[in-house]
């Protein structure tokens, strides 16, 4: 076995069950004595970054604001008020990556953990699952080995997705504060809005940001 690297494969488990998985893995390894075959157990990080508004009014938030390591609040120009929670989640739900040198015996007791559905890349009938090469765990990981913890930045739109082609509303920016117009296109993505605004009798389209209007009384 000295001359039999150790290469990765997937794990299919049940999702949400991952870190338990791991945890009764390990110790099953240990009663068993295949520490000898295994030299890696993971599931690949993500850190997860969600931003929220809050207008000034909103009962959700706290009486006393406090930031954290995980939370960060932000007065915004505007009064309202933004929280930025970072949290870490698996990468990829459902999945274990194992380092480990594919042998019957360990392979078997692997796969009969309770909570273990399968390996990816066996088709089964007895046969053995595909590893995948440095290169694809490279790829899957989006970083290379020694750097697993990918940043990901999610946007809460509750607070944009309020506003609808058609609807009323007045802009807070300073150079058009307390126009009023009618919203003609939303670009959520890019947090742009069109609206068609009345500038000396005319309907003129004037383009903002989404955090720079608010719905009109």
């Amino acid at each position: 076995m000295a001359n039999i690297p150790a290469q990765w494969f997937i794990i299919t488990t049940i999702r949400g069950k991952e870190d338990s998985i791991i945890s009764a893995l390990n110790d099953k390894i240990r009663n068993f004595n295949y520490s000898s075959y295994i030299e890696e157990i993971k599931v690949l990080k993500t850190k997860e970054v969600t931003k929220k508004i809050y207008n000034r009014d909103d009962p959700n938030i706290p009486a006393k604001i406090n930031n954290s390591k995980t939370v960060k609040w932000t007065i915004l120009s505007d009064g309202r008020y933004e929280k930025e929670q970072t949290r870490i989640a698996n990468k990829y739900p459902g999945y274990i990556f194992i380092k480990m040198v594919m042998e019957k015996n360990v392979w078997y007791a692997i796969r009969n953990l309770p909570g273990i559905l399968g390996f990816v890349g066996s088709s089964g009938k007895g046969a053995q699952p595909i590893p995948i090469s440095i290169e694809e765990y490279e790829k899957i990981s989006g970083k290379s080995q020694t750097e697993e913890i990918v940043e990901k930045v999610k946007e809460d739109k509750t607070e944009t997705l309020k506003f609808k082609k058609g609807m009323s509303v007045v802009v807070l920016s300073e150079n058009m504060k307390d126009t009023v117009g009618t919203i003609k296109n939303i670009d959520y993505e890019n947090n742009l809005v069109t609206l068609l605004v009345d500038i000396l009798g005319r309907k003129t389209e004037l383009a903002t940001t989404i955090d720079q209007i608010k719905l009109a009384d």
